[in-house]
């Protein structure tokens, strides 16, 4: 219902539309709702935008058409499942060991909320390695963090390689030039964006 208040817990492109999970405030119904019916209240202080730094930035590939990749609070298929990605999914790396026959990687994912946690190794990519989204359909947003990003680099060659809506802003990966380098930008609904930073060392 139009005025409805409601906290975004996170958003994914799929199928070229932007899906949001959301909840009521105070507590009831929770679901999926697409992005498009969506609008911040206010774009956030300073003080509270999330913080954008540099690391290990890989996808989620090879998982099965219709599936997810179940995210688990330690290395191993027998700690309990905390999230899940699908394929393109971008993460940062935090560090990775051997648990029996596999190799399981700690992962931040690229949320406002950066929450952690342990997937199989065999199914992170460099995330360069992956074909870019489309950029037909780009929002408001996404276009502020490209222009952005190409004023940063002096680099006209520029692509959407992923976005992730959120209350605080919307998180979007840039690639630049023809390895599309990656580079995180943060927009706001003032039409303000953070300063581009470039995701690798």
């Amino acid at each position: 219902m139009n005025g409805t208040v409601v906290q975004n817990r996170g958003c994914r492109r799929n199928e070229g539309r932007v899906w949001c999970q959301i909840a009521q405030v105070g507590g009831g119904a929770t679901g999926w709702a697409a992005s498009q019916y969506l609008r911040e209240a206010a774009a956030p202080s300073a003080s509270t935008r999330p913080a954008v730094n540099a690391g290990n930035v890989m996808r989620v590939v090879g998982v099965p058409s219709g599936d997810v990749l179940n995210v688990r609070s330690g290395p191993g298929t027998g700690n309990s499942i905390v999230g899940a990605l699908a394929n393109d999914d971008p993460v940062r790396v935090i560090g990775c060991q051997s648990g029996g026959t596999t190799r399981w990687c700690e992962i931040e994912m690229i949320t406002d909320m950066r929450e952690r946690g342990w997937v199989a190794g065999r199914y992170l990519s460099a995330a360069t390695d992956s074909t870019p989204t489309p950029t037909q359909n780009v929002s408001s947003a996404e276009q502020a963090c490209l222009r952005a990003v190409t004023v940063e680099t002096n680099n006209p060659d520029v692509v959407l390689l992923s976005s992730s809506f959120s209350q605080a802003g919307t998180e979007v990966m840039v690639g630049v030039g023809p390895q599309r380098a990656p580079w995180q930008c943060i927009a706001y609904s003032d039409g303000s964006t953070t300063r581009p930073m470039s995701m690798r060392n």
